[in-house]
């Protein structure tokens, strides 16, 4: 969490058009941008306006980013900024925080010459360094004519191991609002990653869902390439029309594919369907075991059709003992086996024989004493 300061330079440099529209208009692009995301960051931080012109606070600390912009439309640019005791403002502002353990930060926005004598400021950022007050300096329109003194004052404040202050040098004819985006005034205090280098340009800590969203997004994508780039070749000749029941006629089709696969060789099962595996399963486990390609024994189809007009009637079902006394039944059973000629005279007689067995193969009834 942080309480922050923004200083605006309100001066009459501020009417001047090297950063369109006018310098005064990109700050306050530049400034929205800020509280949107210190807001985002943590929706207990706190900030605050001043003018350095004037060296008056516009806005106290609040968490009402509306009020701040409200306020920084009626600015007009007038005099000139004193930037020494504009900070000496914000820095009693900030001590009269209400959250005490909020980290302290000033911004400040430097579009005109600086008047100060540079001892003074010196001076003034050992005070707010030995106070832990963190001050970013955006230095933009009269870049060239202030970069000494303010770069003195950034390594007045950082000490010798500090980093928590930053100076940003913005050029004209560049958008403002864009060179910030980009620096470490944007990814927050202590430095670190600025906002283009985070991952899609988004930073995880100010939008997670946005960030999250992204690289779910990003990840389907690289799945579905990956799975078009290693999706293997249709086997068979069989086309997706043919497998979707589309083209062709469906398991029939299907079905001529997989016996001409079983004629042949047997492909690698990798490069085959979970739906044509299956089928070349079925018709390998129809092949003869002892290698007979007799004519005699024939596939079955996968075709298979239900008929409404069966042969069968449910009322008359015989039992398996009718079934086994039936010569009919019986010889169409042994002719479906393979090598076995069901009208043979030999196989012919014994199932006659079955039907009808002889008077002596039974024992007389109730004569228990008579054995041959």
């Amino acid at each position: 969490m942080e309480s922050c300061v923004i200083c605006l330079d309100s001066s009459e440099f501020m009417r001047n058009g090297d950063f369109i529209p006018s310098r005064l208009s990109a700050q306050e692009e530049a400034v929205n941008m800020i509280c949107q995301s210190k807001r985002n960051k943590n929706a207990e931080n706190c900030m605050a306006l001043l003018s350095l012109t004037s060296a008056q606070m516009l806005v106290t600390l609040t968490r009402d980013v509306t009020k701040i912009m409200s306020t920084i439309r009626k600015v007009q640019p007038k005099g000139k900024i004193e930037l020494g005791k504009g900070l000496q403002i914000a820095h009693l502002c900030l001590k009269h925080r209400q959250g005490r353990d909020h980290a302290i930060r000033i911004i400040v926005f430097v579009g005109s010459p600086v008047l100060d004598n540079e001892e003074e400021l010196v001076k003034l950022a050992k005070r707010l360094r030995k106070e832990k007050v963190n001050v970013d300096v955006i230095n933009f329109g009269e870049e060239i004519i202030n970069a000494k003194k303010l770069e003195t004052l950034i390594t007045a404040l950082n000490g010798k191991d500090g980093e928590g202050s930053h100076l940003i040098t913005v050029p004209s004819e560049t958008r403002l609002s864009e060179v910030l985006a980009s620096s470490p005034i944007m990814a927050g205090a202590g430095g670190g990653a600025a906002t283009g280098s985070y991952e899609f340009g988004v930073d995880p800590n100010e939008d997670p869902e946005l960030a999250m969203v992204l690289r779910v997004s990003m990840e389907e994508e690289r799945s579905r390439l990956q799975h078009q780039q290693h999706q293997p070749p249709s086997a068979g000749g069989i086309t997706s029309e043919t497998r979707s029941g589309t083209g062709g006629t469906g398991y029939s089709a299907l079905n001529d594919m997989t016996q001409g696969l079983v004629a042949s060789q047997t492909p690698d099962l990798n490069e085959l369907t979970e739906e044509q595996q299956l089928h070349l399963a079925m018709q390998m486990s129809l092949q003869p075991i002892d290698g007979d390609t007799s004519e005699d024994m024939d596939i079955i189809d996968m075709d298979y059709e239900l008929d409404d007009d069966d042969n069968v009637d449910d009322d008359d079902d015989l039992d398996g003992d009718d079934l086994v006394a039936d010569p009919n039944f019986l010889s169409d059973v042994i002719g479906t086996l393979p090598g076995v000629d069901a009208n043979k005279e030999d196989l012919v007689k014994a199932i006659q024989e079955q039907n009808n067995p002889k008077p002596e193969d039974k024992a007389p009834d109730g004569d228990d004493d008579v054995m041959d």
